[in-house]
This record gives C-alpha cells, sequence and structure tokens, in this order.
C-alpha cells in the first residue's frame, strides 16, 4: 500500500514547532509568460541541481555538525518517494544513500518530491536535528530556480530505536527468516503472485506469497531471477493467530499497542484513528485499526 499525502500535510508532522524561518525568492519576473511554451518536466541533471540547492540552503547548514562524530559522509535513506539515482557532495564529500535496513544515527529523509509540470514541491527532513526543510522550486526561462522555501524546527525527543527487522511473529517469523525455514513451517504457498514487479527505491523484484488460510501475505524479493529470495513485507490479517514479541495480533486493542509500543509511535503519520505507525513507513511496523482494534499487522517498509 503506499501513504499518499498532499503537501500541506507535511507541516502536521510538526505540531509542536518552535521555530519556522521563510524565504521567499521573487523571480515571478523571469517566469516564461509564453503561453504556447509546453511545460517540460527536469531531466536527471536538473532533479541532482535541485536536490544539491536544497541540502546546500544556507539556513540548513548549522544544522549539518561536520565536527561531531558519526555525521559525516552526509547520509540519505532511500524511499519510493524520491528514487532517483543522484550524486551529490557535501563538505567535499560524496552524500550516501542507504537503505532502510541499514543502521546508522543520522540520516536525511526525501518526506516530498512532487513534480508538476514547472514546479518541484519537495520536504526533507533531518530528524536527528528535529528540523525540516520544505518548498518548491520553479522554472523560468534561466532553468529550475526555488521559489520560496521553509524551515521548521521542532522540539526534538529522541525516542527508543526500533532495530531493523523490527519484530519477530511467534518468535521466528521476521523479514530475515530464510526461505527454507517458511516452507518447513508454512508449507507451500497457497498462491503465489503471477506478476512480479520491480521496485525502484530497492532496485528488486518483488512477488507475493499467499497463505490465505493463515491469513499470512509475504512480499518475496530478488535482485536477479537466479537469486535467493528474501522477506521485503510481512502483513498479517484474520485468521492469523501470529502475535508480535509483544503480544499483540489480529484484535487486539488500540490501549495494548499504544503501550506496548509506547514512545516508538509516530504520530506523524498515525494521523487518525485508521492506522498506527511504530517507528516509520519506511522502515517499521503498521498496525491497521478498525473499530479500535488491531485489523492487520504490516512488518517492513510500508511506502510503496
Amino acid at each position: 500500500m503506499r501513504f499518499l499525502f498532499p503537501f500541506f500535510s507535511i507541516f502536521f508532522l510538526f505540531p509542536s514547532c518552535k521555530n519556522v524561518q521563510t524565504v521567499k525568492h521573487n523571480i515571478s519576473e523571469e517566469s516564461s509568460e509564453n503561453p504556447l511554451e509546453i511545460p517540460r518536466l527536469p531531466d536527471a541533471k536538473e532533479i541532482e541541481a535541485i536536490m544539491q540547492e536544497i541540502i546546500d540552503l544556507p539556513e540548513l547548514q548549522p544544522f549539518y555538525h561536520p565536527d561531531k562524530p558519526n555525521r559525516l559522509p552526509v547520509v540519505f535513506m532511500r524511499n519510493d518517494v524520491f528514487p532517483y539515482k543522484v550524486n551529490l557532495l557535501k563538505f567535499g564529500e560524496r552524500v550516501e544513500f542507504i537503505e532502510p535496513s541499514e543502521q546508522v544515527g543520522h540520516y536525511f529523509l526525501v518526506e516530498e518530491f512532487e513534480i508538476k509540470k514547472d514546479t518541484v514541491e519537495f520536504g526533507l527532513m533531518y530528524d536527528i536535528e528535529g528540523v525540516m526543510v520544505v518548498g518548491n522550486f520553479i522554472r523560468n526561462n534561466r532553468g529550475w530556480r526555488i521559489d520560496d522555501y521553509q524551515l521548521i524546527e521542532k522540539k526534538h525527543v529522541l525516542l527508543p530505536d526500533l532495530k531493523y527487522p523490527y519484530e519477530t511473529l511467534d518468535g521466528w517469523l521476521t523479514l530475515t527468516t530464510q526461505p527454507q525455514e517458511l516452507l518447513e513451517k508454512l508449507g507451500e504457498p497457497e498462491k503465489i503472485g503471477s506478476k512480479e514487479d520491480w521496485t525502484d527505491a530497492e532496485d528488486v523484484f518483488t512477488r507475493p506469497w499467499h497463505y490465505v488460510s493463515k491469513g499470512i501475505k509475504l512480499t518475496m524479493n530478488y535482485e536477479n531471477h537466479d537469486d535467493p529470495m528474501k522477506i521485503y513485507k510481512i502483513e498479517i490479517i484474520k485468521p492469523s493467530e501470529l502475535k508480535t514479541s509483544k503480544n499483540i495480533g489480529i484484535g487486539s486493542v488500540r490501549k495494548e499497542v499504544e503501550t506496548a509500543y509506547a514512545g516508538m509511535i509516530d504520530e506523524g503519520y498515525s494521523l487518525n484513528d485508521s492506522i498506527i505507525v511504530v517507528r516509520s513507513i519506511y522502515g517499521g511496523i503498521v498496525f491497521k485499526m478498525e473499530i479500535d482494534k488491531v485489523k492487520s499487522i504490516c512488518i517492513g517498509e510500508m511506502a510503496e
């Protein structure tokens, strides 16, 4: 499932903002006013230049702290919001892009990168510093230029981290469980997806394994057809009786979930009564709720 939020929803991720800096660039006189001109989307080099300009914004520089241990190189977490492969430089070093399964203490996350004709709207979060920058670029007759942006600070609270593979069901089923163990304990899948899908953010193929009678769906992935499969995502629904390491399963009530995962719930994405996100949609656990009871549990990366 893909979580898509309109651009303005980003602001709700920071309900306790302590500082907002707004910068507006007056470039309207440079914009193309030719009504016959066909809108052109940015190419790969232009996307790279846009991202470089974002990370070089003056207001963002005080939050890098290159003098602190383990802050260099600058790191970005890969996700489907920003699937582009770009080469960025910061403090003379190449910016690294890592997978959600990799563990680092600091990273940027692209929350929004939406291309619309002659505009690009962006949102970039640096959680370790409790700061986010949101804004937009527009294309004029000189190329792509930043129009305006805001840097938003929040009162940062360091939450306990939930490490990969995030959770284990019934003491054995997790994202690192090997296919052979799956077959030994669950048997052959009752249904295998009829087609494989390519996941840009991970550069892998995915194909679902369905255990319908057990209420289990496993999304398997592999880079090449000869490679062994790995579990990319686990989803359980009724009639599954599997439970997490904190004894949460299908039918558990909201209070039990909130108590079991206290301090690890992402309030920014848990926006309504129908979903509870533990850690992140880019790597964690999502509990879908119905009438304050757990309807389904998903472990892995949900932002697809």
